[in-house]
């Protein structure tokens, strides 16, 4: 994937976390699992508890993308 496709793609996702933009074959890594949430449908309700329940009332601060050709990495502060 491009830069400019990275780029797109994460702050599409960041702007909602909507399933929609994360891949079929995505898997998410917590690290207080076992194993990682695989596929789309299951990490989208991960996601969408975490963020939309869990955190709801968190404020991010300071976020931070870094977009390469292949890697993203993003940070925030809360």
């Amino acid at each position: 994937m491009s830069r400019d496709e990275s780029r797109r793609v994460v702050e599409g996702y960041l702007a909602g976390h909507a399933g929609e933009w994360l891949a079929e074959e995505v898997e998410f890594l917590d690290m207080t699992r076992r194993e990682p949430i695989r596929g789309r449908p299951g990490v989208a309700a991960f996601t969408h508890r975490f963020y939309g329940e869990v955190f709801a009332d968190a404020i991010a601060d300071g976020a931070h993308l870094t977009v390469d050709d292949g890697p993203v990495f993003a940070g925030w502060t809360f």
